[in-house]
């Protein structure tokens, strides 16, 4: 990526403080480690796997870039390894290092910046997660131990800069409301610079020597309006907190701190487009009319905040250039994606969903809160929301389910002739020559990674994928739900025998059909219907009963 050297934005004073806590941490447990093995000597020295060049190289800790960023001297290597006795007296020879070596992964694995085993093709994304002191402790650790491990650039929208949560510091965006008279002291100075330069023309053309006219604006936004700790406020600060520590980002995702993205899945749909064309998306909602803007005829549509909104390079530089405007004249706005798609629209890009659709969501994957659709099973969605702790861990089982399957011997074999026949590496694949010691690396923490995986977080995740966590995992699915039925395309009616034992007759039938996804049964007439989809439970059918066949859903080919 093209500009400054990209960091985690936050306090470097907390950072240095973990740093030493994990210090102190580790010395603890090497030196418990060298008491249970005092003879140094013994100890096998992992070999240094490839390291990762140029900005990785120079960037490492406690490294040299001409050395590979290995800290253990050649001399003292032969030393440990070489059985004298005398060497283990040398003080150059240092056993801690020996032991860190045989049972630490190999150091060049690690992102140099984060800790994480980061993924060079998500380098091109800043991900921005809308968070707080009231929420932000909780669920964002869940976010960071998921799918944010491959992801490198992160920030933390939040309402103070007190708190580091999980190794990421929370960046206060609001201020006690400060972002608003910076926005409006900006729109100020703006106006007075206009109507300056305005009045030195004036005054050469006609040779006048006026006074300058008074600033405009003097007004104050109340403080005391909209509750200025509240979550709405956070959205378009927290979008150009974003800009301004990657300027050069080619593309910008801002979600809840419920949400849960499955980058593989973004990546794919991403190196589709080019960021450098204005765009504005996700899933699309609409909204009416906001006091303080622009007021449109129709209503507006906005990408949900929860879905995830998504700009590119050229669709933050449009949302920077009217933020501040947008900041002071939405201010009593209701919701913060609101105030955006506004913003969007007033600045001349509207919402335009440029993805193949029905990818991005603001519910749950759970069947009781969302349809999945049952003619696209092999659609990679990218982004779910309104999720508990234990609902992101299943969506991070649905990833490394993935993941294995991607490395399967069958599924390797199928790329492998896929690959031959196309010519060609998939675009979301391709890694630049810069990178490409980083993935090096990644097969020496992982050694058993297949050549062919462009990184060691790959995994394309289907419909299927999730269904088959969500749904033919969860044995409540099945049913019967009694007094309950579902709506949808009937395949089939048949007839079964009348009484309690209706419902387990009629699932037998929905699971010698191919076409059937859900049932109906009635009890006291034996009717069962074979339905091809799997919709919401309706409640209070008494005399129904309703279920899901499970494991009707399946993508043959995930692709690549």
């Amino acid at each position: 990526m093209a500009g400054p050297a990209y960091h985690l934005i936050g306090r470097p004073s907390s950072r240095r403080v973990a740093v030493g806590a994990v210090a102190v941490v580790s010395l603890l447990l090497l030196a418990t480690l060298l008491a249970l093995q005092p003879d140094a000597a013994d100890l096998a020295v992992a070999p240094t796997p490839p390291v990762a060049a140029g900005r990785d190289a120079a960037e490492r800790p406690n490294g040299d870039a001409s050395t590979g960023g290995n800290t253990r001297a050649d001399d003292d290597s032969s030393a440990s390894n070489s059985g004298d006795s005398t060497a283990r007296n040398d003080e150059d020879a240092d056993p801690f290092v020996a032991i860190a070596a045989s049972i630490l992964p190999p150091k060049t694995a690690l992102d140099p910046v984060a800790p994480r085993l980061t993924d060079p093709r998500f380098d091109s994304y800043v991900v921005g997660v809308h968070s707080g002191i009231g929420t932000g402790p909780t669920r964002v650790p869940v976010q960071v131990t998921t799918f944010l491990q491959s992801v490198r650039h992160i920030v933390l929208v939040g309402d103070t800069d007190a708190v580091s949560v999980a190794g990421v510091d929370m960046l206060d965006v609001i201020r006690g409301g400060k972002y608003l008279d910076e926005a409006q002291a900006r729109l100020d100075q703006a106006a007075h610079d206009l109507k300056h330069d305005a009045e030195n023309e004036r005054r050469r053309l006609t040779k006048r020597n006026d006074q300058a006219k008074p600033k405009l604006g003097e007004n104050k936004p109340d403080q005391n309006n909209d509750g200025w700790r509240g979550d709405a406020n956070k959205f378009l600060p927290g979008l150009m907190a974003m800009h301004e520590a990657y300027p050069d980002s080619p593309w910008y995702i801002f979600v809840d701190d419920d949400s849960y993205l499955i980058m593989e899945n973004l990546h794919f749909h991403l190196t589709k487009l080019d960021p450098q064309t204005p765009y504005y998306f996700g899933q699309a909602f609409l909204a009416g009319p906001c006091p303080g803007g622009i007021s449109y005829k129709d209503h507006i549509v906005f990408a949900h905040g929860g879905a995830g909104i998504v700009l590119s390079n050229a669709g933050m530089k449009v949302l920077a250039k009217h933020a501040d405007q947008c900041m002071v004249s939405y201010k009593t706005c209701w919701a913060g994606d609101v105030r955006v798609g506004h913003c969007m629209r007033d600045a001349g890009l509207p919402y335009k969903d440029v993805t193949e659709g029905n990818v991005f969501h603001n519910v749950a994957p759970h069947w009781t809160s969302y349809e999945f659709p049952m003619h696209e099973p092999c659609k990679r969605p990218v982004s779910w929301h309104h999720l508990t702790p234990y609902s992101s861990m299943l969506l991070q089982t649905v990833y490394r389910n993935a993941h294995a399957r991607a490395r399967s011997a069958d599924r390797a074999q199928a790329i492998a002739d896929k690959l031959a026949s196309d010519r060609a590496v998939p675009k979301h694949w391709e890694v630049r020559d810069a990178d490409r010691a980083r993935v090096q690396a990644m097969h020496a923490f992982d050694p058993s990674m297949p050549d062919w995986m462009p990184s060691l977080a790959y995994a394309p995740v289907t419909m299927a994928d999730v269904w088959a966590v969500f749904v033919d995992g969860d044995p409540d699915a099945p049913g019967p739900l009694v007094d309950q039925r579902r709506e949808g395309s009937v395949a089939k009616i048949v007839e079964v025998d009348a009484g309690e034992d209706a419902p387990r007759q009629c699932a037998a039938k929905c699971a010698e059909s191919n076409e059937c996804f859900s049932w109906n049964a009635k009890s006291e007439t034996g009717l069962c219907q074979l339905l091809r989809e799997a919709r919401f439970p309706k409640h209070d059918e008494k005399g129904w009963a309703t279920g899901i066949r499970q494991g009707a859903y399946k993508c043959d080919d995930p692709g690549l």
